[in-house]
């Protein structure tokens, strides 16, 4: 049977060790150094056999630098207190940053590409298309190749560095609880807890340590939306601060604006969800509750019998689903101990169709986790389903990965359904939950920050974002 034991996940199916990675940079930057050969070729006439060769090493240096940067991601992921997994990080990050650099004239060379030299190279090329239109699509976007460069190092240093700054600060966070200190998973796991009392004191407590960094915690955010805006919007000149990311995902601003929209318009079917739940329930009606269970004694399943639990629900839609989990499960893919200074949240990483997928996830044995189970291995699933796709472009964007994992969370409230109705009924109301986490609540963080980053143009405090936030949650 798949791998069920609450564990850690087995790296060394990318790296055997940490000292292993200078051998692959070497490598790497071999590649980088026949790349940069072809740059005098690369020109709007430029023959296919040699775009072709490019390509190729290009396609070649994105699969073998992709196995030691998720190493270090994920060696750091598992305990972010880790020095040596953090000094990994940051050499393969200024790595990154270098190379990068050292070929950005294949980038900015192709984008400055007359229309009909692209399309003849893309014709002759079709499995490399969507890449090269989208790549060439970023022209009007562009910098100057110095400014690329400067923007290249500034994020190294810059937004980057704030980002592994607050996920350090936050993973160690503990939580006075019961009188003892636990992590923000086990504190979560309570915010669900049947005794209203004990998913009070939760959200209470997860409140008191974030209060405490408020002001550090601001000013982190309002640094990395400034960043944003200002190189996003002043310097590349789009038209919002959103428009970067409906660019990246292949969607239009309209039919972002329209999905806003219609959240708003129909966000009172969430709150009459959570009235009817309040009534049924008997579970008060306010922000303390909002994801109480509707059973009234505390439930737990062992990891195994979750395990197979999903499987199972894999197995009733595909042999095919279930045999890509288990090949997850098998490969001990999946770390999904609790533990104090790992990654909070869960997630499923792996941009190369090379590499079987890692999962995170902190199992604590309630109704959520199982949902996040099905819900990140239906990532995994997805991810081995596309790697038939060339490295260039197999990740999903985000609008398209998460109906995937959706899916997932759906065929398992199905199985359990068929399984047992009365757990199934307890799903289901998880499961509206999670609709109004993933729908309402995502709508109503998209409506904050496209605020947010309007007020941090003009010098917003932290308050004053606060103040803001419960303003528009009171909505």
């Amino acid at each position: 049977m798949a791998s069920s034991k609450l564990s850690k996940w087995n790296l060394k199916d990318l790296l055997k060790k940490p000292g292993d990675a200078d051998h692959e940079i070497t490598k790497l930057l071999d590649l980088v150094k026949k790349i940069e050969s072809y740059q005098p070729q690369f020109t709007p006439s430029v023959s296919v056999e040699t775009f072709k060769t490019m390509i190729q090493l290009i396609e070649q240096l994105a699969l073998e630098s992709e196995c030691v940067k998720l190493y270090s991601q994920l060696w750091f992921a598992e305990d972010m207190q880790n020095q040596q997994a953090l000094a990994l990080k940051s050499k393969l990050e200024t790595l990154g940053t270098d190379m990068e650099n050292r070929l950005l004239f294949f980038s900015q060379t192709w984008k400055r590409f007359p229309e009909k030299d692209a399309e003849r190279l893309i014709k002759a090329l079709p499995q490399y298309a969507y890449y090269l239109r989208k790549l060439h699509q970023y022209k009007k976007y562009m910098l100057s190749n110095e400014e690329e460069r400067i923007i290249n190092i500034k994020d190294l240093t810059g937004s980057n560095t704030v980002v592994t700054v607050y996920e350090m600060l936050t993973s160690g966070f503990t939580f006075d609880f019961n009188g003892k200190k636990i992590t923000q998973e086990e504190l979560f796991h309570y915010a669900r807890d049947p005794d209203p009392k004990k998913r009070e004191g939760a959200y209470k407590a997860l409140y008191a340590v974030f209060q405490e960094h408020s002001a550090l915690l601001g000013e982190i955010y309002k640094a990395l939306a400034l960043d944003w805006n200002k190189e996003f919007v002043e310097l590349r000149k789009y038209s919002s601060s959103i428009a970067v990311r409906n660019f990246g995902h292949d969607i239009q601003d309209s039919t972002v604006e329209t999905l806003l929209n219609v959240c708003k318009k129909n966000q009172k079917l969430f709150q009459n969800y959570f009235e009817i739940k309040s009534k049924k329930y008997k579970i008060p009606f306010n922000r303390y509750h909002l994801y109480a269970p509707p059973k009234m004694s505390p439930f737990k399943m062992a990891y195994p019998d979750a395990v197979k639990l999903v499987l199972d629900a894999y197995q009733s839609f595909s042999p095919v689903f279930r045999t890509g989990a288990e090949k997850i499960l098998h490969e001990h893919h999946i770390d999904s101990e609790v533990r104090k200074n790992k990654s909070t949240g869960a997630f499923c990483a792996g941009e190369s169709p090379a590499i079987t997928p890692y999962i995170l996830l902190s199992y604590t044995g309630d109704l959520h986790s199982i949902n996040t189970l099905a819900h990140e291995l239906g990532h995994g699933i997805h991810h081995l389903l596309s790697s038939k796709q060339n490295v260039l472009y197999v990740s999903a964007v985000l609008p398209l990965a998460e109906t995937a994992s959706i899916f997932g969370e759906l065929l398992l409230m199905d199985h359990v359904k068929k399984l047992n109705p009365k757990l199934a009924q307890e799903l289901l109301v998880l499961e509206l939950d999670g609709f109004y986490g993933s729908i309402g609540r995502q709508a109503g963080f998209v409506a904050f920050e496209k605020e947010a980053h309007r007020m941090v143009l003009e010098h917003a405090s932290t308050e004053d974002l606060a103040k803001q936030y419960s303003k528009m949650l009171k909505q």
